[in-house]
């Protein structure tokens, strides 16, 4: 596994995004979230995943591109 990639669909509860930084805390991958409900279902919760520096996306395609920028830096194989 060269990186986590978590898809959060439609949470309104922020305990989703705390559980995802104690992952991400806990692991040594790199940690993408795709939260498609998008900033409005939960602005505070991505709020807080931004500001731990988790990557996040409202999009399973823009994940993609998450990943390929850290493949290109050679942080992903």
């Amino acid at each position: 596994i060269d990186a986590i990639v978590v898809i959060v669909t439609f949470a309104h509860d922020p305990a989703f995004a705390e559980a995802i930084i104690a992952a991400h805390r806990a692991s040594d991958k790199p940690v993408l979230v795709v939260w498609t409900g998008g900033n409005d279902q939960n602005p505070g919760a991505t709020a807080l995943l931004k500001e731990t520096g988790i990557p996040t996306f409202d999009a399973p395609a823009r994940a993609l591109t998450g990943l390929l920028a850290l493949r290109n830096r050679g942080l992903v194989a």
